[in-house]
């Protein structure tokens, strides 16, 4: 388990976060040391808050255990966001740090990832 998508400590070289005062996102791969070892992902930590499919509980309890999106039947539920942007501190930018958005909502430093099952 890691604190930040890299190992070892919070690392403001690593990351666009408000330590790097950069005042708004980035284009990918500016900070390739942020990426993740094992996928090689960049951005995972700072930029852009990540919107998720996974929809908003208050607790882990009954979340899969496969890694699944974990949905919802409510109509409207939030989604969850993951991973900080560029205007939070390293507080923010954990692995461990999950907010949540209304459908609707808007926050300034929100985005998604493009991804893609290869086969």
């Amino acid at each position: 388990w890691r604190r930040y998508a890299w190992p070892g400590d919070f690392d403001p070289l690593r990351a666009n976060t408000a330590e790097t005062r950069l005042g708004g996102t980035t284009p990918v791969g500016v900070f390739p040391g942020g990426a993740t070892p094992d996928t090689g992902l960049l951005d995972l930590c700072g930029n852009v808050w990540e919107l998720t499919q996974d929809a908003w509980h208050d607790s882990y309890a009954g979340a899969p255990a496969d890694g699944s999106a974990w949905e919802s039947e409510e109509t409207g539920a939030g989604r969850v966001i993951r991973g900080g942007s560029w205007s939070n501190g390293a507080r923010d930018c954990r692995c461990a740090c999950r907010g949540g958005v209304e459908p609707g909502g808007r926050i300034n430093g929100l985005g998604f990832r493009c991804a893609r099952v290869q086969a």
